[in-house]
Order: structure tokens, then sequence, then C-alpha cells
């Protein structure tokens, strides 16, 4: 049980959301936003160094990668907090 077996402090954050709907969906929910809110700032650093299409396209194949899909795809991981702040 992650809110009860394990200290994560920045799972309070998602305490107000968590209240207005109580499932394990919301928490995968969640972990999708944060992962999808880390392409944009990865999408106009492209774009400004490779040009618009280019830019485009490295931050739709980033989107897109094995490495989110698998991270994203069943379990949530606190670490998914991170994710936005390191892009």
């Amino acid at each position: 049980n992650l809110w009860g077996d394990h200290f994560h402090p920045i799972l309070v954050v998602l305490g107000p959301i968590f209240a207005l709907w109580p499932s394990g969906a919301t928490l995968l929910i969640v972990q999708n936003a944060l992962f999808a809110i880390s392409a944009i700032p990865l999408t106009r650093l492209a774009r400004a160094r490779c040009g618009a299409g280019a830019g485009t396209a490295f931050g739709l194949l980033y989107a897109v990668s094995w490495g989110l899909s698998a991270a994203v795809a069943a379990q949530f991981h606190e670490i998914a907090f991170a994710v936005p702040l390191l892009a």
C-alpha cells in the first residue's frame, strides 16, 4: 500500500485530488499528466535548437518513447513528480 507502507512526503500534494476521486486510477492519471507535461519544455528546447519541424518530431518521439510508456503503464511511481522538473 503506497499510502500506508512507505513515507513519501510528496504524496501529500495528491491529497486534495485523491479526496475528490479516491481511486487507484487517480494516481495513474496524475502520473500520466506529469509525464505529459515534461514533453512541453523538451519540445520547446528542441524547436529552438533544431527548428520547428525537427524539434516537433523530437518532442513527439519523446512523448511516445518506450521508456515513458513503460514507466506509466501499470504502477504509480512517486518519482513521476521529478520528471517535469528534470525536463
